[in-house]
């Protein structure tokens, strides 16, 4: 739970943050881009990252992602490098780099069941339900939060893995 609150609070300030500097640039007559589009109601991990922290995402994506996926020819490397990149981005330290992991494992499972997914039709029905985005949504919120207890202590690498599988095996580990 104190995860989540963390989460929520890093969200509200940064976007707040982030409003503040968009409107003080307006004055000056210099539009900067939206950096959230509102990413905490998206019902899937890329979706999630499509809509947080856009300047970096969008930096990422052209100068790691689309270069990667241009030698390996697979998600699972350029995914998994591109949110080491963004784990690195934000400290060199073990939470950071771990949560980068945890994030590019995300989705590279997204984009491996959504391939899936297609291949099966009441699968593909089912999807298009608003239960399946709500779940959707709720589950890709506990994946955010689980993942953002590796940076609760960065530097202390035992601590943050203990609070992770407490989180992942709901605090019965």
């Amino acid at each position: 739970f104190a995860c989540a609150i963390k989460f929520l609070f890093v969200y509200f300030d940064f976007s707040g943050y982030t409003d503040m500097a968009r409107g003080t640039a307006r004055l000056f007559g210099i539009e900067l881009i939206p950096n959230f589009n509102f990413p905490l109601v998206r019902s899937n991990l890329a979706q999630f990252w499509r809509g947080w922290h856009m300047s970096l995402s969008s930096f990422l994506r052209d100068y790691v992602y689309f270069p990667a996926i241009a030698k390996y020819r697979n998600t699972f490397v350029p995914l998994l490098a591109t949110m080491i990149a963004s784990g690195a981005w934000h400290g060199i330290n073990p939470g950071w780099l771990l949560w980068g992991v945890h994030h590019g494992i995300g989705l590279v499972c997204l984009a491996r069941f959504q391939r899936m997914a297609l291949t099966i039709p009441w699968l593909s029905e089912l999807r298009k339900t608003g239960v399946w985005r709500i779940a959707a949504t709720l589950l890709t919120w506990f994946y955010i939060v689980v993942g953002f207890a590796l940076t609760w202590h960065p530097d202390d690498l035992g601590l943050s893995l203990t609070i992770y599988a407490r989180l992942w095996t709901l605090g019965l580990f």
